[in-house]
């Protein structure tokens, strides 16, 4: 498959926000470093800020609509392609025109940062020119229909959108199949139901449990399969789990489009999974026993409590309906007092309990295999970091400030990094909004001062050795060298052009 189409459903539909949608495929707050390109469509303006505020604008002249009124696509390529600028505007504008979109007002973003090269594209659903509010009828499918005549029209490479039939398995590989099922199953079908158990979970949370174990879910006939996402081995999605069905993924969740997920998988069937997948996992079997026994050790204690005071309640109402001597009407009294009191106490003890659990969940809560990874990096496991690397680190762009090296050592942990999930480490300088960012062949520095600089060399000749090659504008060339002579730092710069400068400065400073 070329081209991966996928719409991105605000979780709050309703409180959806062009403007923090365009801050996070812009990564302004990491100075852009996700991204390879962008431009705005139909917009007016030169920068960024009165462009997004034009479309604010425009979005505001629909107060009718409670729904969504931004549209969030992805456009995914293969790992090996990565098509022109100007040819990712064409199918953009192709893609757009299939659902009657060309004309609205969009931010398109493209980012290099994953092994597939891929487009996000925000759009105002408002029409520019009625002001009412666009929601095209089966959306994705029309898209990728349009996509593969984009193959043919721009000479892509040919590939079906949708599964070929596959065909039905001989007697000789039955036995396999039988094998796949048993370990799809034990490998999904408790977190499964887990997801499905809870109200806020969407497909893409079942999409992304299938992805760690190398399984998507593909659309055949009149339902659907879980499919090995390496070799033609499927089995009927419903066989696993009844709720797994066609009719009840629908119900539940609407449309399910097929997801290709650029995750690499922590298991494969046939494979044996890694040692931090399986501490992974038995963390997880821990905690979830925790809160298992938290829950049975209070229902227990919890019914003891509200059995005494039942009993309690019981020979205190014998005790006052034998006072014949007293006023009827005060014996009732009693009787609704003592009523109330004992429905006060049982609230205390559940109001208690249901603090007590909140507090001990939340010590407890189930962490993602990523979100564990990092807390091991942050541990001091290096290996763990390698594993967030799902894929290799690019060089830097031309207009990059960097510090490349060879022979990675690791990390600071002296530093307090912050570990991002695809194993980028993030060194932050204070209020400077200043960033050093260690992407394992090279050390990228955002908006770096003299110091931050510094800092860097002294990061890059621990980390790599003294042998570094320098990449960015003149300007930030000549205030390396400067810091380097000033603080007497012992770098050879491997780069000519380096080189060429130092010989320079060291003419104009005799």
């Amino acid at each position: 498959i070329i081209m991966i189409i996928k719409k991105v459903i605000s979780k709050h539909q309703s409180q959806s926000s062009f403007k923090t949608l365009s801050e996070y495929i812009l990564d302004t707050k990491n100075g852009s470093n996700k991204v390879d390109f962008s431009y705005f469509s139909n917009c007016d303006f030169d920068e960024n800020d009165k462009n997004i505020s034009f479309i604010h604008q425009m979005q505001s002249l629909n107060t009718t609509t409670r729904a969504d009124k931004t549209l969030h696509l992805i456009i995914s390529f293969q790992e090996d392609e990565r098509p022109s600028v100007e040819l990712l505007k064409q199918v953009e504008r192709e893609l757009l025109r299939s659902i009657g979109m060309e004309n609205h007002h969009r931010l398109s973003v493209v980012h290099d940062n994953t092994n597939n090269y891929h487009m996000h594209i925000a759009i105002n659903r408002i029409d520019p020119q009625t002001h009412k509010r666009i929601d095209v009828f089966q959306d994705i499918v029309k898209m990728q229909k349009k996509a593969q005549e984009l193959e043919q029209k721009f000479n892509l490479k040919v590939d079906n959108h949708t599964p070929k039939k596959d065909l039905e398995p001989n007697e000789q590989n039955k036995s396999v199949i039988e094998k796949f099922k048993e370990w799809t199953k034990s490998k999904i079908l408790d977190e499964l139901k887990e997801i499905l158990s809870e109200s806020d979970s969407t497909i893409y949370h079942i999409h992304n449990l299938l992805s760690r174990f190398n399984l998507e879910l593909k659309i055949r006939a009149n339902g659907f399969v879980i499919k090995d996402r390496s070799r033609n081995l499927f089995v009927k999605a419903s066989s696993i789990d009844s709720k797994l069905s066609k009719f009840y993924l629908t119900q539940r969740f609407g449309e399910v489009s097929e997801f290709n997920s650029i995750l690499e998988p922590e298991e494969r069937f046939g494979k044996l999974k890694s040692e931090h997948w399986k501490n992974y996992q038995a963390l997880t079997k821990l905690q979830k026993e925790l809160k298992s026994s938290f829950v049975q050790e209070h229902k227990i204690k919890n019914r003891e409590e509200f059995l005494a005071i039942n009993e309690e309640y019981k020979r205190y109402k014998r005790r006052v309906r034998a006072l014949k001597h007293i006023d009827k009407r005060l014996r009732v009294s009693n009787l609704k007092q003592l009523e109330l009191n004992r429905k006060i106490r049982i609230k205390l003890i559940k109001d208690s309990y249901q603090r007590k659990k909140s507090i001990f969940f939340a010590q407890h809560k189930r962490m993602g295999y990523e979100d564990y990874l990092i807390g091991e990096v942050l541990k001091g496991d290096i290996l763990a970091l390698e594993f967030l690397k799902k894929y290799p680190n690019r060089n830097p762009k031309q207009d990059e400030k960097a510090i490349i090296g060879v022979d990675d050592r690791g990390i600071f942990l002296n530093e307090e990094p912050k570990i991002g999930k695809n194993g980028f480490v993030f060194y932050d300088f204070g209020a400077t909004n200043s960033r050093i960012i260690d992407k394992g062949n090279h050390l990228k520095i955002v908006n770096g001062s003299d110091m931050v600089i510094l800092e860097a060399l002294e990061m890059a000749r621990a980390k790599y050795s003294k042998e570094l090659e320098i990449n960015g504008d003149n300007e930030f060339k000549i205030k390396v060298l400067k810091i380097v002579k000033q603080e007497r730092m012992d770098i050879i710069f491997k780069n000519p052009e380096m080189r060429s400068l130092q010989k320079v400065n060291m003419g104009m400073g005799r």
